[in-house]
């Protein structure tokens, strides 16, 4: 038995098939709102000064005690000068994380070594472990 030809009217994309464009419209919509979060991202870059990457104004890298769900608590107990780096305090050992930029705006602080992850948004902060892929805290506020 032949199969029959896929009509003209439908097309593929990264091997995903759709009728007159329908798939088209909605990734284009998502791909112009990537590109207008990309351009506010360099933006706050070029209104700082920080060709690197830098984060949303309203978020500034401080020390204190963040409360989270399911009371938990992490700490930023040290920022050094350059605001490049903290001593971020979680189950009673200290992690030196590292800055690193995004294209989103968010406040970000990696250590590598132990793949603990500090992500701080408008409203909210969370600690990640990207090794194990899973939340440690969430929802955390100063």
């Amino acid at each position: 038995m032949r199969r029959p030809s896929i009509p003209d009217s439908v097309t593929g994309f990264d091997g995903l098939f759709h009728v007159a464009g329908g798939f088209h419209a909605v990734y284009n919509c998502a791909q112009r709102r990537a590109d207008g979060r990309r351009a506010a991202a360099q933006r706050w870059r070029l209104a700082s000064g920080d060709s690197h990457g830098a984060h949303h104004p309203s978020l500034k890298l401080s020390t204190g005690v963040f409360n989270c769900d399911l009371n938990r608590r992490v700490e930023i107990r040290q920022v050094a000068e350059d605001r490049r780096s903290a001593i971020v305090y979680w189950e009673r050992r200290n992690y030196t994380m590292q800055l690193v930029a995004t294209q989103t705006g968010a406040l970000r602080l990696e250590d590598k070594t132990s793949g603990l992850t500090w992500i701080s948004i408008p409203g909210k902060s969370m600690l990640l472990d990207t090794k194990q892929g899973r939340q440690l805290a969430n929802d955390c506020r100063a």
